[in-house]
């Protein structure tokens, strides 16, 4: 079961990067983050989206490396389901918004 987390949390962290770059691209959003619009600007958007997702996606690896502990276990699956709302937000917006 924590491997299926892992796997679902990368896997949410790599489509909100994917949505993150096109609402961007396309002005139907913007980031949120002050710290990570910053980056996007000084940076650039897809080195900001890889570098913060790449390490997003660290964090759920050593989550699961810990999962034997039962706290970094309800983090994980805390994470999957805040970024599973997320995915569902973001389908939501495209969805009005069209996805061309």
């Amino acid at each position: 079961m924590a491997l299926f987390l892992l796997l679902l949390f990368i896997f949410l962290q790599v489509t909100d990067g994917i949505f993150t770059f096109h609402g961007v691209i396309k002005n139907i959003g913007y980031e949120a983050n002050p710290i990570l619009a910053y980056s996007m600007r000084r940076f650039g958007l897809v080195e900001t989206l890889v570098v913060v997702k790449l390490l997003a996606s660290l964090c759920g690896y050593f989550l699961y490396k810990l999962c034997n502990d039962g706290r970094a276990y309800l983090m994980l699956i805390i994470a999957v389901v805040i970024y599973s709302i997320n995915f569902v937000w973001h389908i939501i917006i495209f969805s009005l918004h069209g996805w061309h």
